[in-house]
Order: C-alpha cells, then sequence, then structure tokens
C-alpha cells in the first residue's frame, strides 16, 4: 500500500524495532507473572458445585493473565523507553504511532480493567457461595451482567473472611495517584482528549465552571513521558498481584467451607501453601 508509506518509512520500522527487541530481550525487568494453568487441580468439583468451579476456573486464570499482561506491557515501555532515545523529529513521531501508542494507551487502561475483573469475579463467586452456604440468600441478589459494580461486590463478598484485607489492596488499583501521575489519560482517553506520549501538546484551551460562571483558560499540557510513568505502573502491577493473592485466600476460604472439609482441597489454592 504505498500511499500509506512515507518514503524510508518501512527501513526505519524495521531498525527501530531491532533496536527495540534488543533491549527487550536484554532488559533489566526480570519475569514475574501471576500464577494460573491448573487452576485448584486436584479439587473434588461435586456436582452442586460445578457453577462455582466454572466461574472459578474462568475468572481466575481471566485475572491473572491480565495482570501478567499489565507486566508484559512495562517491560515494552521500558524497552521502547530507550530505543527512542536515538530518535527525534519525525522519525520519533513516526516510530512512536506505528508502535508506542498503542502499548501505552493499553498499559495505561489495565488497571481499570483489572478493577473491574476483581469486581466481576468476585461478585460471581460470593453469589455462588451464598446461594449454597445462605438459605436467605436468593438469585435475585446478584443483578444482571451490566450492573455488576463495586457496590455488587460490597454486597455479596463482604461477609467473607479475608475480603477486608483484599478491599484494603484493591482500593489502590487505579487509585487517584495513578490517575494523577497518569494526568487522568484513561478516562479523558475514553471520554475527552488524553495527555500525548512522548510528543505533542494537548489542551491548548479548557473550561472550568463554577457556581453560574464558567472560566476558559489558554494553556498547553506537555506529553506524558514513558520514564516517568514506568514507576507507577509498576506500582499498580504490584498492587494487582498483591489482590490476587488476597483474592485466592478469599476463594480457599470459600472452598473450605463450600467442602465442609479443610483437608479435601489441600494443595489446590494457587498461592497458599
Amino acid at each position: 500500500m504505498k500511499y500509506w508509506n512515507l518514503p524510508g518509512e518501512d527501513s526505519l520500522f524495521k531498525v527501530a524495532y531491532d533496536k527495540y527487541r534488543l533491549f527487550f530481550s536484554n532488559g533489566e525487568i526480570e519475569p514475574k507473572f501471576a500464577p494460573y494453568g491448573a487452576i485448584r487441580e486436584g479439587a473434588v468439583a461435586p456436582m452442586e458445585l460445578s457453577i462455582y468451579y466454572l466461574f472459578l476456573a474462568e475468572h481466575s486464570q481471566g485475572v491473572a493473565n491480565e495482570i501478567n499482561n499489565l507486566y508484559y506491557r512495562i517491560a515494552q515501555l521500558s524497552a521502547w523507553d530507550k530505543a527512542l532515545r536515538e530518535y527525534d523529529g519525525e522519525e520519533k513521531l513516526l516510530i512512536l504511532l506505528e508502535f508506542v501508542d498503542p502499548i501505552a494507551n493499553f498499559a495505561i487502561g489495565l488497571p481499570y480493567v483489572i478493577r473491574s475483573r476483581f469486581i466481576y469475579t468476585l461478585s460471581h463467586l460470593s453469589h455462588q457461595a451464598n446461594l449454597i452456604l445462605d438459605p436467605t440468600w436468593a438469585e435475585s441478589e446478584l443483578p444482571a451482567e451490566t450492573s455488576i459494580n463495586f457496590q455488587t461486590m460490597e454486597k455479596t463478598a463482604a461477609r467473607w473472611q479475608g475480603y477486608i484485607d483484599f478491599l484494603i489492596c484493591f482500593k489502590q488499583l487505579n487509585d487517584n495517584n495513578f490517575s494523577a501521575h497518569t494526568r487522568n489519560y484513561r478516562n479523558k482517553n475514553q471520554h475527552q482528549y488524553p495527555p500525548r506520549v512522548e510528543m505533542g501538546h494537548t489542551e491548548f484551551i479548557t473550561r472550568s465552571r463554577k457556581d453560574t460562571n464558567s472560566m476558559y483558560t489558554v494553556t498547553s499540557k506537555e506529553p506524558l513521558r514513558l520514564l516517568d510513568i514506568h514507576p507507577h505502573l509498576l506500582k499498580q502491577f504490584d498492587v494487582a498481584m498483591e489482590c490476587y493473592k488476597l483474592y485466592d485466600k478469599i476463594v480457599c476460604n470459600q472452598l473450605a467451607q463450600l467442602h465442609n472439609n479443610q483437608s479435601s482441597i489441600n494443595g489446590v489454592c494457587l498461592t497458599q501453601a
């Protein structure tokens, strides 16, 4: 498609990608992954627990995949940050558009995604456990899929041992501190105009309201720098990993009560000895 390509673009991309791969392969970020694969292998699932286990198998692996995805994107951005230092001007802009922008956009949004995954899975698993163990708990306690939110998780899971510890950690996912250091990128990307990454200014004019008055300000916001957001993405990964461990403890407590025999689930929890 010759109309898409600028002169020398193909060779520029090939050389830049080779530089990136060299930094990626020899990067200082050591691989760390949330556990997944053999989900509660060895656990006996009676017929009455089949729905719980079907949710558990998909959800626990799905959450782990999103957390691991975040770590992979952080490693990619770290390598691209080093590779980009050899470029400026139009060449850097082309590389950003071709490779870096999609990764940065995805990575910055993942803490919110992981937060939503935890809400969804804990709501469903706790609902199933409550249905079996609490004769007063009704199917109608869990709303329609599109209405499951933080309040749903609170209602269904708050009774379970380990939930308070989980909640303390959970509240750090996509928190105000992360939003501030990424300049509310995720929300603005969905609803307004986000800051650019590495190159390009935004928000040349802003509007604010106070009482019945409006104020318009001529301004300019600099782009986000990969080096600046890197530690905040890493912190979000660490928080997500800790949340996963605490999530697993809640699940293990639910399984212990559902099986009514702690020894029957020995060795099947992902993060506990």
